[in-house]
């Protein structure tokens, strides 16, 4: 990290990973592409060529997009993780 400094490589993160990162819009979205210099590509995967992952931090609304399908995963409401 000394190489590149914090400030770049927090917006800009190096790893091996199956993906890398294709765009970070900071509190909006950040949207991954396929490694193609993957260390592992021989077991078969990465599977998709691309991800789009919004970044939504209200509860309610994460939890009202997953309802819709736009959204493949969320937190639950606290009002609405118990029994009724």
């Amino acid at each position: 990290m000394n190489e590149v400094g914090r400030k770049v490589f927090m917006n800009k993160p190096v790893g091996t990973g199956p993906y890398m990162v294709e765009k970070w819009a900071q509190n909006r979205y950040i949207d991954l592409v396929k490694n193609p210099d993957y260390w592992d590509a021989a077991s078969g995967g990465p599977y998709l060529d691309k991800i789009h992952m919004p970044i939504v931090t209200d509860t309610n609304t994460q939890w009202m997009m997953f309802q819709t399908g736009d959204l493949d995963a969320s937190s639950v409401p606290p009002d609405r993780s118990s029994p009724r």
